[in-house]
């Protein structure tokens, strides 16, 4: 352990000195490294009013505290919030999490051990089900994470003694989205990072903007960046570049998407396909006035031809992304870990929240893609559950001190952007996150056959519902006769 530390901290000092070496370079403008064990330790002797885990201090004797993740399924996918190697070695994120864990285990003489398979949840389940404890914590998927719970493999987290889910470092949104009757097997927050990079928001070229006179900027500040605004915008930038009469990739666009993922506007108005009522229960809200009157507006936003361009009608999303990246594109609907796909641009890029339905709308809202971002489960044949609790709780917290600065300062404001306006837009998104309880069921197939089946046809909304309405709600029934059945 002590040269497993003694090597952090020689890394983290060559990496203070690359980045303080490229400092006096413009284009780089990432946070310099420091010794993180060093700040982690002060931080603590230091912190006056701040809000800290109430647990024990306590050791473990070198016991192992084994996590499950995902590796090798997609690139996009693979945990970022713990490592099964070091090949992502000198990353920014990398070292914030090394450090992180480097630092629990010294404190809690605790060995964090970390397993990274293609199929977390299959893999999980045979452990579990075999009776073997085997983890401390397993990750899957979300979405996937309920049918775990319902087969009573995984231990409901209110339950686990030191773990505080109403403490800052946990995500309030999941629970208040997502919890059944009041039970949670499951959570996200400062331990992860992949809430953020499977969150929403509109990257736009900025470069292109600025050619048109475009500042949208001051339309968020003032909660008047709406469907209609960016539908403006857009028909004044999309151009017949070649004058050849036809409208295709080798032309300018307003923005650029797709029919099929046309949904992720409809979440950015607020409206859901269920939520979960007051007594706990889900219940279907696809069918409000407001969803109606959202479904109408993408129906003429996307039937607009000089508005909008999608995949549909460019020949696939490689086509749309090299478009963006050529300067063809001006707003492109998007999860953040797409931007990666955009570095290469030669036009700077930035982020914007997604749109409001009207300048009457409380707030932003941006839907996390619950079907591929983990969360944190504890198996149900965990038997120390006192250490799993006390170590949850260490490394959200210490995810927030050391991980999140490191993802939201160095990943997303400086390598995507540089200016202050951009980090006001992330600080927009990933405080209004917000998740769908209905979404991640997918009672009745409605996002494919009725919110997606609306917008590609351009009307039916009330008869594409009408036709699954029943079978969404025996569906929804189902499930919550399931999850109110589990047995803590």
């Amino acid at each position: 352990m002590k040269k497993q530390m003694l090597c952090l901290l020689i890394a983290c000092a060559m990496i203070f000195m690359i980045f303080c070496s490229c400092a006096q370079q413009p284009s780089q403008t990432l946070t310099a490294g420091t010794n993180e064990l060093t700040d982690i330790a002060a931080s603590d002797d230091t912190a006056e009013a701040e809000v800290t885990p109430d647990v024990p201090d306590i050791t473990f004797d070198g016991m192992k505290f084994r996590v499950l993740v995902y590796q090798g399924l997609d690139p996009t996918l693979d945990s970022r919030d713990f490592y099964t190697d070091d090949s992502s070695a000198g990353e920014m994120i990398y070292e914030a999490v090394m450090n992180r864990d480097a630092y629990i285990e010294e404190k809690y003489k605790v060995e964090i051990e970390v397993t990274g398979v293609k199929d977390v949840v299959g893999t999980a389940r045979k452990s579990i089900s075999a009776g073997s404890d085997e983890y401390e914590m397993i990750m899957p998927f979300i979405d996937q994470a309920f049918s775990l719970a319902q087969d009573n493999l995984l231990i409901e987290l209110h339950n686990v003694d030191y773990l505080d889910l109403s403490k800052p470092w946990w995500d309030k949104a999941i629970e208040r989205d997502l919890a059944i009757n009041g039970k949670l097997y499951f959570t996200t927050g400062s331990i992860s990072v992949m809430d953020e990079e499977l969150n929403m928001g509109v990257a736009f070229n900025k470069t292109l903007a600025a050619k048109n006179n475009i500042n949208p900027y001051p339309l968020v500040e003032d909660k008047k960046w709406t469907f209609d605004a960016m539908y403006t915008l857009s028909k004044g930038i999309t151009h017949d570049d070649n004058g050849d009469g036809k409208y295709d990739t080798h032309d300018t666009w307003g923005i650029g998407h797709s029919l099929d993922c046309a949904y992720e506007m409809f979440f950015g108005a607020g409206v859901k396909i269920a939520s979960i009522n007051a007594e706990g229960k889900p219940e279907l809200t696809v069918n409000s006035s407001r969803a109606v009157a959202v479904m109408d507006k993408l129906c003429e936003i996307y039937h607009e031809p000089n508005a909008v361009g999608t995949v549909e009608h460019f020949g696939g999303w490689e086509a749309l992304n090299q478009m963006m990246v050529d300067g063809k594109i001006l707003f492109r609907p998007a999860n953040i870990y797409n931007l990666r796909q955009y570095l290469q641009m030669v036009d700077e890029f930035g982020m914007l929240p997604m749109p409001m339905l009207d300048d009457e709308q409380d707030s932003y809202y941006h839907i996390v893609l619950t079907n591929g971002c983990a969360g944190v489960c504890i198996p149900s044949t965990n038997s120390d559950l006192e250490m799993t609790g006390i170590l949850l709780e260490e490394l959200s917290y210490y995810g927030g001190k050391v991980v999140t600065p490191k993802y939201y300062d160095s990943y997303i404001k400086y390598r995507v952007s540089t200016d202050e306006d951009t980090g006001r837009m992330f600080d927009i998104i990933f405080s209004t996150k917000t998740y769908d309880i209905g979404k991640v069921f997918g009672w009745g197939n409605i996002i494919s056959s009725v919110i997606t089946k609306t917008i590609v046809a351009g009307s039916g909304f009330a008869s594409n519902y009408e036709a699954v309405q029943s079978s969404a709600q025996k569906a929804l029934d189902t499930t919550y006769e399931q999850m109110v059945s589990i047995k803590d």
